[in-house]
């Protein structure tokens, strides 16, 4: 079926086809006329009354409403891009109101804050692995290694020097790290500048990485130094072991910029005795923050840069103090001395002056920050001694298996005695009886 229409016809038909969602100018005319049976199959539903429908008419109902083969339509232009532009409308509208005014609501979901969070008792606990073929060192949280995470930590120092998948039966734990139950904070602390201690022995190596000694045991005496090829340099490089370990002695000695294993002593008291969780530096604070303002709104008298100061007396009262003191002191040797002996002279009373400050001097501030309790467990007790020294408040320790390992060589190698004697059964020679002996010496 076909219309034909004016260019502006056209046009006006063209533009309600792009709002009412047609493909194209060619297709309009069969878009039109599949439009208008639907409105009229629709008028004829409605008009059809309830009951009075036959059943035997359904091929005359569709024959009146498909048109016959060359049959001019009775429907004007008009009529069609009325309709056309009323089905645009429509589109764009959702029961009455625009459809451009109405926004769906967002799918995504909240953030679970729950969820983002650490663990608890996360930093408490850092285990030290090592590598046993090129001793290289990673960090973890866990006790399981997580190979994402540890390839993460492991350097490009050449080719040939950084495996491209983790293979746990080459790693072990060289040593764990624990810390009281309620510092997580200053685990977290301590990991990060044992991670920035390794980063800087690999990127700032010295000599001994870039030439290596000629002296062996069977010429102890060659000075001279070598200078190491690239794939000789990356195996250097990687061997961490014995720095990670000095490195650890120093980070818990509470070396290191905003290293939070040094604490106040009220904060000590909070996480050793109290049970309270200790902070980290970047949120220190925060829960206190109208005592901050009210504190920089009214601040303190300010403390000298000298932790200690002179207290400040009544000086007429003092001297008084002294001056009863010495008169009675010589009464009394006095009358202790002999006949003709004198007495001795009264003692001179001490002055507040600027030459005696000593006994003035009273310690206000409290007293200097704390380290935190460590226990260093280790898997090899000799490990330990590539450390020059350790602070006193590391304590050292055996894990598990070296600990089990270590009884077993105490007590000796077990022997089963009767499977030893039975097995010798088979060598011991068998002594002749008498009837046999005196047969012999006939």
């Amino acid at each position: 079926m076909s219309h034909v229409t004016s260019p502006k016809d056209s046009h006006a038909f063209s533009h309600s086809a792009r709002e009412a969602g047609c493909p194209s100018r060619q297709s309009f005319g069969k878009f039109c006329e599949v439009k208008l049976r639907s409105e009229k199959s629709y008028r004829g539903r409605r008009q059809r009354p309830p009951d009075g429908g036959d059943d035997d008419d359904d091929e005359d109902d569709d024959d009146r409403r498909q048109p016959t083969a060359g049959a001019e339509s009775d429907t004007a232009p008009e009529a069609i891009m009325f309709s056309v532009a009323n089905f645009g409308i429509t589109q764009l509208s959702v029961g009455g109101a625009s459809r451009t005014s109405v926004r769906y609501a967002s799918r995504a979901q909240p953030r679970r804050l729950e969820k983002a969070r650490f663990p608890e008792g996360h930093g408490t606990q850092i285990w030290v692995w090592s590598h046993m073929m090129t001793k290289q060192v990673v960090y973890s949280n866990t006790e399981v290694l997580n190979p994402r995470r540890a390839l993460r930590q492991i350097p490009f120092n050449g080719k040939k020097c950084k495996q491209t998948k983790l293979r746990k039966d080459y790693w072990e734990p060289l040593a764990l790290i624990e810390l009281p139950k309620h510092a997580g904070a200053a685990g977290q602390s301590v990991m990060q500048k044992l991670r920035e201690f390794r980063a800087m022995h690999e990127l700032c190596w010295g000599d001994e990485i870039t030439f290596r000694p000629r002296a062996t045991d069977m010429n102890p005496d060659d000075d001279k130094k070598q200078v190491r090829s690239r794939w000789e340099r990356g195996r250097a490089l990687n061997d961490q072991r014995a720095n990670s370990i000095a490195d650890m002695a120093a980070v818990l000695a509470g070396k290191g910029r905003g290293n939070r294993l040094l604490v106040a002593q009220r904060e000590l008291d909070g996480v050793l005795e109290e049970g309270k969780e200790l902070v980290g530096w970047k949120w220190f604070g925060r829960d206190n923050m109208d005592q901050k303002y009210r504190l920089l709104r009214n601040p303190p008298p300010k403390i000298p840069t000298s932790r200690k100061i002179v207290k400040v007396q009544a000086e007429d009262g003092t001297d008084q103090y002294f001056k009863k003191s010495a008169l009675k002191a010589y009464e009394e040797a006095v009358a202790e001395a002999k006949d003709g002996e004198a007495p001795p002279e009264p003692p001179k009373p001490i002055k507040l002056g600027q030459d005696n400050r000593a006994h003035k001097l009273v310690e206000i501030n409290p007293p200097r920050d704390q380290l935190l309790p460590v226990t260093v467990y280790w898997a090899v007790d000799i490990d330990r001694n590539y450390a020059e020294s350790w602070s006193d408040n590391v304590t050292h320790g055996l894990l598990d298996n070296a600990l089990r390992l270590s009884v077993q060589y105490e007590q000796g190698p077990v022997v089963d005695e009767t499977a030893y004697n039975a097995d010798n059964i088979k060598y011991d020679i068998k002594k002749p009886d008498e009837k046999e002996a005196q047969k012999l010496e006939a």
